[in-house]
């Protein structure tokens, strides 16, 4: 079963929530029967921007290593999934070595860009992802060996830094809904537990509603033209022949609304 999102969020609030909780058990039923990644779909994307100190003079050996966020925590996506810091932990645990950085979440050995190195969670600044906010979040890292030989496509996108979008593929252990009712006790205190927690809980507050994902089965990273949650940048690129030049890739000139940081235009002044 297909959860059709966009039907649910054009609703009208009542018919929302009662829809919601009436068939509370079938979505969370229909969200863990089967494996589940991001539909390829724009939400007001925010632009990533490339860093003018990027490494200038990369090695064309057909191997570059590329840092990548697959997933930012505590952001309310599209699928209005809000992904615990934490969520993932478990499953690194049992299944690191079997994640494959794969394009597009085609399911084949002919869609690998490469061999990844290493997965791990790490906190990062909000303005390191391009939002105009004080504050950190957690995100899981990829850092994935990109081979030329296995997409040449693909190798030179990240390459030429043309790849700012990420999307897992994973498997719902424990979900939770939140639902703005005071009158629904059971919802209303999960909604009061978790909404402050969230990025961007203006989206929640404006339908009423979002899904608390408390642990997830891991089952691959995809490069994507869009993501469901689009705070999925590559942070990094790096020279394998020289990993003394990894430098990472700094904030956009403008934020999201055009706001200037000004402290990127002073950093990078020549003077």
């Amino acid at each position: 079963m297909k959860i059709d999102i966009e039907k649910i969020n054009n609703m009208p609030d009542g018919e929302r929530f009662n829809y919601l909780r009436q068939n509370k058990d079938l979505l969370i039923k229909a969200k863990k029967s089967t494996p589940d990644h991001a539909d390829v779909c724009n939400f007001g994307i925010i632009n990533i921007g490339t860093s003018r100190k990027s490494v200038e003079k990369e090695q064309d050996n057909g191997i570059i290593r590329r840092k990548v966020v697959a997933n930012t925590s505590n952001w309310i996506d599209s699928q209005m999934d809000m992904i615990l810091p934490g969520a993932v932990t478990k499953s690194l645990k049992e299944r690191k070595s079997l994640i494959p950085h794969l394009h597009d979440h085609i399911h084949r050995l002919d869609a690998k860009v490469g061999e990844v190195f290493d997965i791990y969670e790490m906190i990062i600044q909000l303005t390191d992802l391009g939002l105009a906010k004080m504050g950190s979040t957690t995100v899981l890292v990829f850092e994935t060996d990109i081979y030329k030989s296995y997409n040449d496509q693909i190798y030179n996108q990240y390459k030429n830094n043309k790849i700012n979008q990420h999307s897992i593929g994973l498997q719902y252990i424990d979900i939770a809904l939140a639902i703005n009712d005071p009158n629904d006790n059971d919802h209303y205190d999960i909604w009061v537990k978790y909404i402050d927690m969230a990025i961007n809980k203006e989206l929640a507050i404006e339908r009423g509603y979002f899904w608390i994902v408390r642990e997830y089965k891991l089952l691959e990273n995809s490069s994507v033209l869009f993501g469901a949650n689009e705070l999925t940048p590559t942070l990094m690129q790096a020279a394998l022949d020289a990993p003394e030049k990894q430098i990472a890739v700094d904030a956009p000139e403008f934020r999201e609304k055009k706001e200037l940081n000004f402290e990127y235009i002073i950093n990078n002044l020549k003077l």
